[in-house]
């Protein structure tokens, strides 16, 4: 069971090159992550982009409501370990924590599941 059980979507800005030093897509496969920002009720995350060796690269930020402003949680390399046309799995393995992101594409609009598991 999840600790946190999140549901981000893709900001309606258009998609972002990715951050210096980083690939727009890993270099064996395609994906239906790309780099952005995605957002959802006060909680945020940034992929930056992929690293040769295939791995993404994502910050993960929670957002105080009524400032706006956003704590960083975290930068984190997430491997995929699961896909198919329209869905993708991504991990983080943090100390004792495991980070999973659930990304699904519908309609041509990506929407990201985040759940941490200890």
């Amino acid at each position: 069971m999840g600790l946190f059980d999140l549901l981000f979507r893709k900001s309606c800005v258009a998609e972002l090159r990715p951050a210096d030093g980083y690939l727009a897509q890993p270099p064996e496969y395609d994906t239906i992550v790309h780099p952005g920002t995605y957002r959802f009720n006060n909680r945020q995350v940034d992929i930056l982009g992929f690293l040769p060796n295939g791995k993404m690269s994502a910050t993960l930020f929670l957002c105080h409501t009524g400032s706006g402003s956003c704590s960083e949680w975290g930068t984190f390399e997430f491997s995929r370990v699961s896909h198919d046309r329209t869905q993708e799995i991504w991990e983080a393995i943090v100390g004792n924590a495991g980070i999973v992101i659930h990304a699904i594409r519908h309609h041509g609009e990506v929407t990201l599941k985040l759940e941490v598991d200890r």
